[in-house]
């Protein structure tokens, strides 16, 4: 068996930002933290669960975030999020990105169904296993997107006691990036029929009622951890979700919840760069010092977050849009301390390896040009901005499975994971059956 690879064929996400000085605005790529895979834990069936470290340069033990990957429940990977959790490791805080169950794109050796609360339960798991670990200084923090803000909320609000789960074992703080809180929710948008799909499969039923009941939103006490909501503008969650939470942590007189809303249409870690200064002063907050006491049900903690040190200022910050020059109207507007600048991957990476910059250079200088000293600078990574460079390769390879019979099956998208699976299976046939055959192309 052969396993086709390109360079650059996995999606990525490049975000940068900083302060506009005399020289060119293409930045250097700074040195990334020591990065390794290790095992965190054994699900319930057995399945080997393990999370991808960011860990800070000197000597710990540090804050920890876990960070949880999202993907409709049924699909994903940790190394989505790498992007934070380089971040994060630069300023202090060791990052584990964590692998878990999920519904359709299983694990390697899972036998589970992958629905609720499988998912929740590996993330407390981590949670735990984050907690005890040798680099940790016992505070813990999360970091969820999507799905994974779902199960980041659930390790900041629930407090039923069972042999996974106290109270206490809850986070320090979560930073939730376009969390699905509601699975009842049904706020009509061009999202809604894929999201309908995603809670029912997730949850098993399609009574509304007991969706709600299932749904992070439910669980919410006093007690509830400090949590930071984000999502954008124009966000495929609906805002329903952010509301719904919102309005359940008032109403129950939980304490140190903020909301953040940014601009544009990006979901999940896509938001991660509009967000990061905020989310890193956040858990600064809440992650600093020595460990707490497990929390009582009426947290006192102020609901000041404390100065951030970032050095790029608050405020409102406006995306350029998709034009090459700044707006008039924006550059009018004195309210705004910094642009977003974006491109889309296929027009940076032309072909494989070769980057071309002068597009978004001339962009960048635009918005000096206009007067603003700050610019965020994103680059969309999709299934609709990959390059017809990779597409073409991608249609071309695949990966090739051979039997001893002589019979060869070609499929196409198989994740990391599943390849990794079936290269190690006891019973290579057995494992091509239960997790390839009839879920990938041939």
């Amino acid at each position: 068996m052969k396993r086709f690879s390109v360079a650059s064929a996995a999606l990525f996400a490049a975000i940068v930002v900083c302060q506009v000085f005399a020289h060119s605005p293409t930045q250097r790529p700074r040195p990334g933290p020591h990065v390794n895979s290790e095992v965190y834990g054994v699900a319930s069936d057995g399945t080997q669960l393990r999370w991808i470290v960011y860990k800070p340069s000197g000597t710990g033990p540090w804050p920890a975030v876990v960070i949880i990957h999202g993907g409709g429940f049924h699909t994903g990977s940790p190394r989505e999020c790498a992007a934070a959790g380089q971040d994060l490791a630069a300023v202090g805080f060791v990052a584990f990105a964590i692998y878990y169950r999920l519904d359709l794109d299983k694990l390697p050796g899972q036998t589970s169904t992958g629905q609720w609360a499988q998912q929740t339960d590996n993330a407390k798991m981590a949670v735990r296993a984050a907690r005890k670990n040798s680099l940790c200084n016992g505070k813990v923090g999360v970091l969820g997107g999507s799905a994974g803000g779902t199960h980041g909320a659930s390790v900041a609000i629930e407090h039923e006691t069972s042999s996974l789960w106290t109270p206490g074992d809850r986070v320090n703080a979560a930073v939730l990036l376009s969390g699905a809180y509601d699975f009842s929710d049904r706020e009509p948008s061009s999202h809604l029929p894929q999201q309908i799909n995603d809670f029912n499969r997730y949850t098993g039923t399609t009574d509304l009622a007991r969706q709600l009941s299932m749904s992070p939103v439910s669980f919410v006490d006093s007690g509830a951890s400090p949590m930071l909501l984000v999502r954008s503008q124009s966000d495929p969650m609906p805002p329903g979700h952010q509301s719904a939470m919102l309005a359940k942590l008032a109403a129950v007189g939980a304490r140190n919840y903020q909301s953040l809303t940014v601009p544009g249409s990006a979901h999940s870690f896509a938001n991660w760069p509009a967000a990061k200064a905020r989310a890193i002063a956040f858990f600064r907050t809440y992650l600093s010092g020595a460990p707490t006491p497990t929390p009582s049900a009426s947290p006192t903690a102020t609901q000041t977050p404390a100065p951030s040190t970032a050095i790029y200022p608050k405020g409102v910050w406006a995306s350029m849009g998709a034009g090459a020059t700044v707006p008039p109207s924006l550059a009018a507007n004195k309210g705004i301390v910094g642009v977003i600048v974006t491109t889309d991957w296929d027009k940076i990476e032309t072909s494989d390896g070769v980057y071309g910059w002068a597009e978004t250079d001339a962009k960048i200088a635009s918005a000096k040009a206009a007067g603003f000293k700050y610019f965020a600078l994103g680059i969309t990574d999709s299934t609709f901005n990959c390059p017809i460079w990779l597409r073409d390769e991608l249609k071309a390879a695949g990966q090739t499975i051979t039997f001893h019979s002589g019979q060869t099956y070609t499929f196409y998208r198989v994740p990391e994971h599943i390849y990794h699976g079936l290269v190690s299976a006891t019973s290579p046939g057995g494992y091509y059956h239960a997790y390839i055959c009839g879920r990938y192309r041939p």
